[in-house]
Formats: C-alpha cells, structure tokens, sequence
C-alpha cells in the first residue's frame, strides 16, 4: 500500500541543517559561511535562516601572497567579502602601476561586476598577504533568482544600497576635488599677479 504524503508532511532538510548549526549545545570550532555572512554589514537586513540560505550560492577562496584576484580590464562576474589577509587595489597608466587603495578584513569588492551586464574591473585586485575571501558569481545569482526570489532580491537590494552608497562617496570626492582645484587655480592666478608686480 502507498501512503501519500501532503507537503506539510515532508521534512525540510534545510530547515533541520539551520537548527542544528545555531543549536547553542552543538560546539564546533568550524567558522561557517553562514557565520562569516552574519559578521557582514551590507547582509545585516537578512534574518539567520536568510543567511544560511544565501550562504549556500557563495564560495571560499583562498591566494597566496602576490596572487592578483582580478585583472583590470577582465570582465566582472563576482563579488568579494575578505574573511582574512588585506588586498591592494591598483590601476595602470602608460605601463605605469598606481596605488588606489587597500581593502581589510569585512572590506567588499566587485559589487558592479555583480549587478552590470559586461562590466569591465576599472583596477586590479592583488593579494597583499595570505588570504581568504567569500565570493559570489553571476551564475550563483542566475540559480539563487530562479530557486529563492525572496532571498534574492534582499541580496540584489543590498548590493543596489551598496553602490548607493559608494555613489555618494565618489560625489562627495569631486565636489571636494573641484573646490580644491579651484583653490589652486585662485593661487596660480595670484602667483602671476605677483611675478608680473615684480617684472
């Protein structure tokens, strides 16, 4: 005889991994995804289930020192959450490397090669010193919007707030650049003033 089974019925093996990895009486000194997503900020809208749930579309990798994580001018498919180790940002000019900046423990990376279509890295990404990192690709995002829309369009909204965000850095950067550069300008032009006087 076969006995049927109403979906309330099944177990839910994801449900059942989520209790056991926050049961408070199971010590384990494995650092999961899960947890190390839960220490992100941009991620602290979603609740723990969302996060261990999200954390099944992401991947540790791990380079060595010097070791280049992305080229600039590569095409962008993955963001990145540096779990440990430091990376230097950089770009080149006429065969010429420039430092751009450094980026820590919890720092993030390559949102926009997340979210644009044919996105090209404007810098390179180099291991600074041992490192780990969580990242997550296109085609991760392709199989989180098709299995769990919810989750994913949080996840999509954060990375929409984090290039917010960065925006009105990069904004706020100009406006400072222009009001210095007006400064010089002033000073060039005061400087003239002063050799033409003494001519």
């Amino acid at each position: 005889m076969t006995e049927k089974y109403s979906k309330e019925d099944r177990i839910d093996i994801n449900l059942i991994k989520f209790l056991w990895s926050i049961n408070p009486l199971i010590k384990s000194n494995k650092v999961t995804i899960p947890y190390l997503l839960r220490d992100t900020v941009i991620l602290r809208s979603l609740g723990e289930f969302e996060l261990f749930q999200l954390a099944k579309y992401f991947h540790r990798r791990t380079y060595e020192k010097g070791e280049v994580i992305f080229k600039e001018g590569d095409f962008g498919i993955g963001f990145y959450i540096i779990v440990s180790g430091r990376v230097e940002l950089s770009t080149e000019r006429n065969g010429k490397k420039f430092h751009v900046t450094n980026l820590d423990r919890k720092d993030y990376m390559g949102e926009i090669g997340l979210l644009e279509d044919g996105h090209k890295r404007s810098v390179t990404a180099t291991a600074v010193e041992p490192l780990e990192l969580l990242g997550i690709f296109k085609p991760d995002v392709q199989l989180m919007i098709s299995e769990r829309p919810a989750l994913s369009s949080k996840f999509l909204q954060a990375m929409s707030e984090l290039v917010v965000k960065k925006l009105h850095i990069l904004a706020r950067e100009i406006r400072k650049l222009k009001v210095e550069n007006s400064h010089l300008k002033d000073e060039v032009v005061n400087l003239k003033e002063e050799i033409a006087k003494n001519d």
